[in-house]
């Protein structure tokens, strides 16, 4: 493993900004995993950990160490006439690991398709789209203890799961590097999503002689493809912000302005999509700078060269106060911004 200095960020982020890292390196296994939060201790350096970059903002330079995550495996651990346990490593490409899947006859993450990133970002996000979560298929996930230098594993109920969150961005943030996860995938048919468009698209895959959980999997790739852009091609990181909860009195008051605002009740919470509430302030396709929101979906912000950071941070305060005004609630941002 090499440890270099002074590198470009540019091209491990999906936003692209040209920041640098004071140090960087690329762990493929444990080891090096270990060796290199040595180094950061010694050292006495910051430390970030990069995936996919696909979740996160980087702004300004880092006076650090970067690591890019790069443990990448995935084997079968057990499986019955009904189940498969597979464990992946952190490193390990998401879409890839669900192509994997779908491709296998494995149902479970099929609704997950084409997210960005890597498979050890997914726990920390609690990743989720089209009614399903990663913490549905996840049996344990396994970090690096970053104090005591051992590798530990926390159970499904130890992860304190709950809507595009979990034990990774609280208590163990900044104190844990995932570096593998432990998925239960099922054998059985899988389930069509119940969202607007997913069972006519599902059916005519089926009718063209896929299996269901090659529908799903292809109808899911189809509709993202249709409203977020390439990040290879328009820096973005998706959904840039969090889909709010709201109470029933909230609600009410919302609808006598916008009858016809989506909601959907999820644990007893309301929720109300962001992209709708966006879209309602008449932000969708301006532009603040080099920073814009994406003209087929409200959610994004894409960002135009040469960029400017300034630009971004100015276009997301401007969202969140309109839709403070409007509708009284508060949007949080979904990818993290590393300041």
């Amino acid at each position: 493993m090499n440890i270099y200095k002074n590198r470009s960020l540019k091209k491990y982020t999906t936003l692209g900004f040209d920041v640098f890292s004071k140090y960087f390196c690329v762990v493929q296994n444990n080891i090096d995993l270990k060796k290199a939060i040595h180094f950061a201790k010694k050292e006495k350096l910051k430390t970030l950990i990069l995936g996919g970059g696909s979740n996160i903002v980087l702004t300004k330079n880092w006076d650090g160490i970067v690591i890019l995550n790069r443990i990448n495996f995935l084997q079968i651990i057990k499986e019955n006439s009904d189940t498969v346990l597979v464990e992946v490593g952190a490193g390990f490409m998401w879409h890839t690991f669900v192509t994997w899947a779908v491709e296998s006859g494995y149902s479970g993450i099929e609704s997950l398709s084409l997210i960005p990133g890597t498979v050890g970002a997914t726990p920390v996000q609690n990743v989720g789209a089209y009614g399903c979560e990663v913490k549905d298929t996840i049996k344990n996930v396994s970090y690096f203890d970053t104090k005591d230098f051992q590798i530990k594993s926390l159970k499904n109920t130890e992860c304190d799961f709950s809507y595009r969150d979990s034990i990774f961005k609280k208590s163990l943030k900044n104190k844990a590097i995932i570096v593998s996860v432990l998925f239960e995938l099922s054998k059985k048919e899988p389930k069509v999503p119940t969202y607007t468009g997913v069972s006519e698209l599902v059916d005519k895959y089926v009718r063209k002689g896929d299996n269901k959980l090659i529908a799903i999997y292809k109808t899911i790739i189809d509709i993202r493809k249709s409203k977020l852009p390439d990040p290879k091609k328009i820096p973005n990181c998706g959904s840039f912000f969090k889909n709010p909860f709201v109470s029933k009195n909230k609600l009410k008051k919302i609808q006598k302005k916008f009858p016809d605002v989506p909601h959907f009740e999820s644990d007893s919470k309301i929720k109300i999509p962001a992209g709708f509430l966006i879209d309602r302030c008449d932000f969708k396709g301006i532009w603040l700078g080099s920073a814009g929101i994406y003209h087929k979906n409200a959610l994004v912000i894409i960002l135009k060269k040469p960029a400017k950071p300034t630009d971004l941070r100015a276009l997301i305060k401007k969202i969140q106060t309109k839709v403070l005004k409007v509708f009284d609630i508060h949007l949080e941002v979904e990818p993290e911004i590393v300041t």
